[in-house]
């Protein structure tokens, strides 16, 4: 027993349960198990005990998400005179690989030996000189990274252009300072690009009445380029409630969007107004008060490398009758919220929200969550959720005032798909409640696995109305349930409250909050009445698997020998500003350069730059980034919202932490049908040789995109060479012959299955044909293919082009089908599949023959490459022996 609990893998914490007079049975189930599934099981005998299901579960593809593809995010900063940092991304798709890496100084290797450990490397040398990072992979070094220039101050500044103020209606004056700030690869290309909110000064709470500027968002590279502003026009006011600003990879099409909610008078990033049909792009909403309470709304998707209007529909939640949200003046009425939730378990959904407070005085009040897919350049309704009270029937009547000025977005039921923790309450993924504790409102919320003891998630919020939630004051809960672990209590609103692993002497985070002095573990055991005295934010920032604090412009350590706080980052020396008054938090704090630690955005205090800084401390520790734990992306996602909150990641994170498990992710950017095409530029000759023994061919292609025919562009280019890849799905049994054609030379193979390995070449062109010309040379027209209706064939086309025209194009003729070049219906773009590994782990193994046994004798030509190996349309011993064969590492017969 002991040896199956090694396998499966456990914390370092004596506390967990091992095999013992008591525990004495191991049951292993391929999948997460809700929580109702776990207490069931633990009343069966072992004669009793059945899989469960969830009714809407699809074995083998549920939790594989759509993820952005990144590049290594290689940094590089000068320590001292005579010392450089150099620290890296590891891929979550790289995790539990035999990959070490080297370093680069200009041209020069110096590192002896590929380092297999921590990403990151102090170079000693006292000249600012470019770095490179290179992947070893089984032994292969691969091309090197983009180089980077060495930062020679602890920060990278970002330059910004600051809007001009202006008056409002009133006579007062304002000015723009950069407030919250978000990321996202707009651009494609692996890096993360900055979008910057821009408030005005007199932007309001929705509390206080008062005229506001405009709000604008800009992008900008990291390299400081500015890429496009929206104004958001003066029918959206300003102020922390009001603008939820979401960037994300909506599509899946490998670039992030940016929505929002808008209204008649924005602008987008190209200049063209935002309206829908019949309204005025002119008119001004605002009454007196400076409240906008009448007039259109709308939510719309921007395209993140333009900024561009890709859709705006009508915004729900919607506004209705202002005092139905709990008041008569505005405030419960606006307040939004917004986030990324993978609803499906497979592809991102956008969510926005409107109220989270009960009413005054006898109102009514609403409280509703909507879904929204931006997909296939359509922006559709999911799902709606709604609590009333005194309205609608009073329809989910205990969801009422339970929501925070933030939210949190985790599969907390284990079936792989998120829900929303809604403050005191959580929302299933499928706009159904899930529960609600009761406990009310409150200002900061904290959801990861913080207990590692225990399964599941965990959720830490301080609460703002203790007088009618029984005295609690804040409260440590089950994710999955909402069954309060722990609490504290107190007699007023506790406005602040963290949970952060701090303490390696405990296992787990530990939590404390505004109410007390007192310090708790994950456990509720006082550790200390002395307690940090930050409140706001943590950041991973030293070498340790601890995490620092992060408030107002400074990073401390928590001693708890002393009980005090140790300076680690006094960023306001070099002229750092926080937002958002006592929330005193930064533009933004997530992993986004280097290894698995964090950077910090601050803006400047003169309002015209961003300073990003990172850690040049070294660690010991190997994690894959971050950003490739989907809880964790997800909370950089909704960190901009309301009351900013801090990242935490979907596995325990801290001191005695077992190794993260493989994210469960696919790369976005890969449509359903088409082929794939790469190229790599800047190659003469005419011969594919030149291609083939380029040292970028195959793995570093200058650029890649999806077609939907077997036909590249005509007159593209000159100096380059092509592949396209991908498999061919013939629509009938039959004989298929093959044509190609091409200026200049090109090749042309299919596989006798969809395995690359087995491709032979079927047809080429030896010198230039005219355009769409089968027949200038006998080589080009394939034998006939046997192939069959349904199957997948790997299909690949090599191509090089010197210089003047060029084109490409591949066709082909059926049993029934007259010559034609290959359409997208019958074609599957290459996905980079790992043949075999079945479940997703990153290896293939013993794992992968158990799940296959799951599919034994499945028929289905729908099934996905991993799961039917050979693409023929049944799970069969051919694929098992495929599985066995990359596992014990045999080759030929």
């Amino acid at each position: 027993l002991n040896d199956v609990y090694n396998w499966l893998g456990r914390s370092f914490w004596t506390a967990d349960y091992t095999a013992n007079a008591s525990y004495n049975e191991v049951r292993i189930w391929d999948g997460a198990l809700t929580r109702p599934q776990l207490d069931a099981l633990h009343q069966l005998g072992p004669d009793e005990i059945q899989e469960p299901q969830e009714p809407d579960e699809q074995p083998g593809t549920l939790g594989v998400r759509q993820m952005e593809w990144l590049d290594r995010g290689v940094v590089a900063v000068r320590r001292n005179s005579s010392e450089v940092f150099v620290s890296w991304r590891l891929l979550g798709t790289e995790w539990k690989k035999d990959i070490g890496f080297h370093i680069y100084r200009g041209g020069t290797r110096v590192t002896a030996a590929p380092i297999t450990g921590a990403t990151n490397y102090i170079d000693t040398t006292s000249a600012n000189d470019t770095y490179r990072v290179s992947a070893v992979i089984d032994g292969v070094e691969q091309q090197p990274s983009e180089p980077v220039a060495v930062w020679t101050t602890p920060y990278l500044e970002i330059p910004l252009l600051r809007p001009a103020g202006g008056t409002t209606p009133d006579g007062v004056n304002y000015t723009y300072s950069p407030n919250d700030l978000s990321v996202g690869d707009l651009t494609g290309d692996g890096k993360y690009e900055i979008i910057v909110k821009w408030d005005p000064s007199n932007a309001k709470d929705n509390a206080h009445s008062g005229y506001t500027g405009n709000v604008y968002l800009d992008a900008y590279t990291l390299d400081g380029e500015f890429l496009w502003r929206i104004d958001l026009g003066v029918n959206i006011r300003a102020g922390a409630h009001y603008t939820q600003f979401i960037v994300y990879d909506l599509d899946g099409d490998g670039r992030a969007e940016l929505a929002c909610k808008t209204a008649p008078g924005t602008i987008d990033g190209q200049g063209h107004f935002v309206l829908l049909p019949g309204d005025d792009p002119y008119a001004d909403y605002r009454n007196s008060s400076g409240y906008i309470l009448s007039g259109p709304e709308y939510l719309t998707v921007f395209d993140g490398l333009t900024g561009a209007e890709l859709a705006s529909t009508k915004f729900y939640p919607d506004r209705g009758t202002v005092r139905d949200w709990g008041d008569t003046y505005g405030n419960r009425v606006d307040r939004f919220l917004a986030c990324v939730a993978y609803v499906d378990g497979q592809r991102p959904s956008l969510i926005m929200a409107r109220g989270y407070y009960g009413p005054q005085s006898g109102l009514p009040a609403r409280n509703e969550i909507v879904a929204y897919n931006w997909r296939d350049g359509q922006l559709s309704q999911v799902w709606y959720f709604k609590a009333g009270l005194r309205i609608n029937n009073n329809i989910n009547v205990e969801y009422i005032g339970q929501g925070n000025h933030s939210l949190a977005v985790a599969d907390v039921t284990g079936n792989g798909k998120d829900d929303i923790i809604y403050g005191s309450a959580t929302i299933r993924h499928d706009g159904t409640g899930l529960y609600s504790t009761g406990l009310g409102h409150g200002d900061a919320l904290h959801v990861s696995n913080m207990d590692p003891t225990r399964p599941g998630f965990e959720v830490f919020m301080p609460h703002e109305s203790p007088g009618s939630n029984g005295g609690v004051g804040a409260s440590f809960r089950d994710a999955a349930t909402g069954q309060v672990l722990w609490y504290t209590t107190a007699t007023s609103d506790v406005g602040r409250g963290v949970a952060f692993d701090v303490d390696p002497r405990y296992p787990g985070y530990e939590a404390w909050a505004t109410n007390s002095g007192a310090l708790y573990s994950a456990k509720g055991e006082l550790i200390s009445s002395s307690r940090p005295s930050r409140v706001n934010f943590g950041v991973w920032w030293d070498g340790d698997l601890l995490r620092e604090l992060l408030d107002g412009t400074v990073i401390d350590k928590w001693n708890w020998n002393t009980n005090s706080l140790n300076r680690m980052l006094t960023a306001y020396n070099y002229g750092a500003a926080q937002n958002n008054g006592t929330k005193a938090n930064p533009g933004l704090a997530a992993d986004i350069l280097g290894d698995w630690r964090e950077e910090v955005i601050w803006r400047h205090s003169d309002n015209t730059r961003l300073l990003v800084f990172t850690t040049t401390i070294p660690t010991e520790h190997r994690l894959y980034t971050l950003m490739h734990d989907p809880v964790y992306r997800l909370s950089v996602v909704w960190q901009n919202v309301g009351y900013n909150q801090p990242t935490h990641p979907g596995f325990f994170l801290g001191e005695g932490m077992a190794p993260p498990p493989t994210p469960r992710i696919r790369y976005a950017g890969v449509p359903d049908e088409g082929i794939l095409w790469q190229w790599w530029e800047d190659i003469p000759g005419w011969s594919l040789r030149e291609l083939l023994e380029h040292p970028n061919f195959p793995d570093h292609p200058d650029g890649k995109t999806y077609i939907d025919r077997f036909e590249t562009p005509r007159d593209w280019s000159d100096y380059y060479g092509s592949r396209l890849r991908g498999y061919l799905v013939p629509p009938e049994t039959g004989n298929y012959t093959f044509w190609i054609s091409a200026d200049d030379t090109a090749r042309l193979l299919l596989s006798s299955d969809a395995r690359a390995e087995n491709a032979q070449i079927i047809a080429a062109v030896p010198e230039n044909t005219g355009y769409h010309q089968w027949d200038k040379f006998e080589y080009q027209q394939s034998a006939p293919m046997p192939l069959v209706a349904g199957r997948k064939y790997y299909i690949e086309a090599l191509h090089k082009e010197n210089a003047g025209g060029d084109h490409l194009a591949v066709a082909w003729q059926g049993p029934t089908l007259g010559q034609q070049i290959i359409e997208a219906p019958y074609l599957k773009p290459w996905r980079g599949e790992f043949f075999g590994d079945l479940n997703a782990d990153g290896v293939v193994d013993g794992g992968d023959l158990v799940q296959l046994a799951e599919w034994w004798l499945l028929t289905n030509c729908d099934l996905p490459l991993h799961i039917d190996l050979n693409g023929d349309c049944t799970v069969d011993l051919s694929d098992f022996s495929i599985i066995a064969r990359q596992w014990l590492g045999l080759t030929g017969d």
